[in-house]
C-alpha cells in the first residue's frame, strides 16, 4: 500500500542504480557462477565485492548531496561498556518481551528447518533455544536489540557459500573489525545497493510461490495456511505474516481435533485389504455388513455427531431393504427360518429380473457393524458412553457391532472405562479382515453353504484368512 501511494516520489537515480546491481548479481548468479565454480576452488563474494564499489562510487560521486539518495549515514564505532539493565522498566516490557521472544525463536526455528531441509540435515530445537537465550542473555549487558535469526542475512550467507558455523565467526570477526575500525568507510555506501542484494539473494524464496498449486492439489488446508502467511507477511510484515500463519494453524488443529471423518470400507476379491468404497471403485461393500472406519479422535465434543453419522448411513442402507425405514432384520434368521427349498426358490427369483421384497431385505439389510478404529489417535469416557448406547441400541434391533484394530491408549481407556467389560472380549477383533472373516463364517455355518452362495447379488469373494 505505501508503495502505491509513494510510487511518484521514486528517486530515478536510485531506482537506476538498483536496476543495476540486481541485473549484474542475477546475471552471475544464473550464468557465470557455474562457469566461475569450475576455475576457482573457493566462492567468489561477489556481494561484497558490490558493497565495496557501490560504496566507493557513491563516495566519489557523491551520491547523497547530488541524486538526493539515501545512504548507510553514520556508523558509530567502539563497542558499548557491559552494564546490567534497569529493573524498573521490567513490568513494562514483559508482556512485549514475552511475544518478541516466541515470535524470535519461531522465526529462528523456521529459518532452520528451510536451511535443513535444503541442505538435507536434522537440527535440535532445544539447542536452538538455549543457543538464543544465551546469545540474548549476553547481548543484554551490551544493550542489544533482541536476537532472532535473519531472513535475508541468512539467504545471503547461503548464497556466498556460508555452510557451517565457521562462516558466522568470519562474519562476526569482520563485524568487529568494520565497528572498531572501518565503519565509516561504509557510511557512503547506498541503501539501493543493500537493497538490490538482498531481492537478488531472496530468489530462491520467492518462487517457492510455485509450490501453490501442488500444495493446493495435496491439501487445501495447508495452501490456505501458506498464503495467509504469505499475505500477511508481504503486505505487512514478517512478524504478522508469522503470527497469522501460528493463529490460523492451531485454530485449524483445533477444529481438526474435534472434526473426524468416517469413511465406509469395502473389500477387494481375493486380498485381506480393505478401502474407501468411495476413493476406489474396485472395493466392493460385503453385503449385509457395514464397515466404517473413522479417523481422528473421539471425544465429548464430536462423539454425538459421529453417532449420527453411522445411525444414518445403517439406516440408509437398511431403508432399501425394508420399508419399516431403521427396523433390522437378522439375516441369518431370516434365512434359517425358511424351508431349503423356499432359500432355493428364493435365489433362483433373485438371479431373475424381478426380485421380491424378501430377497431384497435379505442382502441390504445390514446386520453387522465393523468399525475399523486403526486410525482412532484418543477417544475419552464421555465419547465411550456415547458409544455404549449407540451399541445397545443397535443391539435391540438385533444388528452386532464389532471393534477391531484399536491402539494401545485406546483399548486401556475402554478398559479402565469398563467399556470392553460392558461389550464384551468377543466383540473386539485385532484387524478388519479378522473380524469379516469371524461374520462370514457365521454365516457359512448356519447355512451350510460357503459365504459365496449366501450372497447371490454379488461377485465378492472372501479371501482365506490366513
Amino acid at each position: 500500500m505505501d508503495a502505491g501511494i509513494n510510487i511518484t516520489k521514486t528517486n530515478l537515480a536510485a531506482l537506476i542504480l538498483s536496476v543495476i546491481t540486481i541485473t549484474i548479481l542475477a546475471l552471475y548468479n544464473e550464468l557465470l557462477k557455474p562457469y566461475v565454480a569450475k576455475k576457482i576452488s573457493f566462492p567468489l563474494p561477489l556481494e561484497l565485492l558490490t558493497i565495496i564499489v557501490g560504496t566507493l562510487v557513491s563516495f566519489y560521486w557523491n551520491f547523497e548531496s547530488r541524486y538526493n539518495m539515501s545512504v548507510v549515514s553514520t556508523i558509530p564505532t567502539g563497542l558499548p561498556e557491559p552494564k546490567l539493565s534497569s529493573f524498573d522498566v521490567f513490568s513494562g516490557v514483559l508482556l512485549d518481551g514475552l511475544i518478541i521472544s516466541i515470535v524470535a525463536y519461531a522465526i529462528s526455528i523456521s529459518m532452520c528447518k528451510i536451511f535443513a531441509t535444503k541442505h538435507n540435515y536434522s537440527i535440535d530445537p532445544n539447542q536452538e533455544l538455549i543457543a538464543e537465550g544465551t546469545s540474548n542473555i549476553v547481548g543484554s549487558f551490551f544493550s542489544c536489540a533482541p536476537i532472532a535469526a535473519s531472513l535475508s542475512r541468512s539467504v545471503i550467507q547461503d548464497a556466498v557459500g556460508g555452510k557451517t558455523q565457521l562462516a558466522s565467526l568470519f562474519s562476526c570477526g569482520i563485524l568487529i573489525f568494520v565497528l572498531l575500525w572501518i565503519g565509516p568507510f561504509f557510511e557512503t555506501l547506498p541503501n539501493c545497493v543493500l537493497s538490490g542484494i538482498i531481492v537478488v539473494a531472496l530468489k530462491g524464496m520467492f518462487l517457492q510461490f510455485s509450490d501453490l498449486p501442488k500444495a493446493w492439489a495435496v491439501s487445501k488446508v495447508n495452501a490456505f495456511v501458506w498464503v495467509i502467511s504469505f499475505l500477511a507477511t508481504v503486505v505487512l510484515d514478517i512478524e504478522y505474516g508469522l503470527g497469522a500463519g501460528i493463529l490460523i494453524s492451531i485454530l485449524i488443529l483445533l477444529w481438526s481435533s474435534t472434526h473426524g471423518s468416517l469413511s465406509v470400507l469395502g473389500a477387494f476379491s481375493n486380498f485381506e485389504l480393505y478401502t474407501d468404497v468411495k476413493t476406489n471403485r474396485q472395493a466392493k461393500e460385503i453385503p449385509g455388513i457395514k464397515i466404517l472406519k473413522y479417523t481422528g479422535s473421539l471425544n465429548f465434543v464430536n462423539a454425538e455427531n459421529f453417532v449420527k453419522e453411522v445411525e444414518k448411513l445403517v439406516s440408509n442402507d437398511n431403508d432399501k431393504g425394508s420399508e419399516d425405514g431403521y427396523k433390522k432384520e437378522m439375516l441369518i434368521n431370516s434365512i434359517l427360518e425358511e424351508k431349503p427349498r423356499e432359500r432355493l426358490r428364493q435365489r433362483e427369483n433373485t438371479n431373475s429380473k424381478s426380485h421380491s421384497r424378501s430377497s431384497i431385505v435379505i442382502n441390504e439389510s445390514i446386520d453387522w457393524i465393523i468399525f475399523d478404529f486403526s486410525s482412532l489417535s484418543a477417544i475419552d469416557p464421555g465419547a465411550l458412553r456415547l458409544l455404549l448406547g449407540l451399541y445397545n441400541r443397535f443391539l435391540k434391533h438385533n444388528v452386532q457391532i464389532l471393534f477391531t484394530s484399536c491402539p494401545s491408549p485406546v483399548l486401556h481407556v475402554m478398559d479402565i472405562s469398563s467399556f470392553i467389560k460392558d461389550v464384551g472380549i468377543p466383540h473386539f477383533f485385532p484387524s478388519v479382515h479378522d473380524a469379516a472373516t469371524h461374520v462370514l463364517n457365521l454365516l457359512h455355518n448356519s447355512y451350510h453353504q460357503s459365504p459365496i452362495e449366501s450372497f447371490p447379488h454379488t461377485n465378492y469373494s472372501m479371501p482365506s484368512n490366513k
